[in-house]
């Protein structure tokens, strides 16, 4: 929520009657909105949120990536009086678990377990483009929504987000797709993955003209033509991970 006098906003509106009708928003917390881009890649982010519920007690849980700490770092905030108030949030994903975090998924198992995937960039160039970055994705889980267990990391080959791009070529592509599934004897974590594509430099190329980062004309390319076959190649990955 971008209100002009109070900054950006997690807020929710709450349903007490099957959503036939809404609260006021209820503000969760000021955020702080991540990068776009985040340095060393192109394609687009926000801060958006995600949500579960602990069907045993009602608490509700809401995790976002804020960058308040000057790079994107995990938070989650809980509710434990159907949304009204909310406590401050906790940071999930403390430097030097992933670099920078973005596209966070949530559940809560039927135990009450809270789980949160999230994905991390490192960035390995000041620019954006093929190798300039790699991005890895990551799990923690907590008893309660306050005491969270060390990130450990699920993806098993690390990823470039210059191995794919929009339809129009102008932005790297990365879908923000990240999605979390739990049961109390597993967690289902499916997030966005490249190795198995290749970048372009034609494409590098073109973007940094549209963009202004380059003052060299390059005309719109034809991957099809000047690209490897694998360009483009991103799939959709899910990782089963045992708390």
């Amino acid at each position: 929520d971008g209100d002009n006098f109070l900054g950006s906003q997690q807020v929710v509106l709450v349903s007490l009657d099957g959503g036939l009708t809404f609260s006021k928003k209820v503000t969760i917390n000021a955020v702080k909105d991540i990068a776009d881009p985040i340095p060393g890649a192109n394609f687009r982010t926000d801060s958006f949120a995600s949500a579960g519920v602990d069907q045993n007690t009602g608490a509700v849980y809401v995790a976002w990536s804020d960058a308040s700490s000057g790079s994107g770092r995990i938070v989650v905030s809980k509710s434990t009086n159907q949304g009204q108030v909310w406590s401050a949030p906790v940071t999930i994903s403390p430097t030097g678990f992933g670099g920078y975090a973005f596209f966070q998924g949530l559940d809560v198992a039927p135990n009450g377990r809270v789980d949160v995937g999230y994905q991390a960039l490192v960035a390995t160039s000041t620019y954006y483009g093929t190798g300039s970055a790699l991005v890895d994705s990551y799990y923690a889980s907590s008893p309660d929504g306050v005491n969270w267990s060390t990130p450990v990391k699920v993806s098993t080959v690390s990823s470039d987000p210059a191995a794919s791009s929009q339809n129009n070529l102008r932005r790297q592509f990365w879908g923000d797709y990240s999605t979390v599934a739990s049961t109390n004897a597993s967690v289902l974590f499916i997030y966005t993955d490249t190795r198995s594509g290749v970048g372009c430099a034609a494409v590098d190329a073109f973007q940094h003209y549209v963009d202004g980062s380059s003052t060299t004309a390059v005309a719109k390319p034809a991957p099809g033509v000047v690209c490897d076959g694998q360009f483009g190649n991103s799939d959709a990955y899910v990782s089963k991970i045992t708390p």
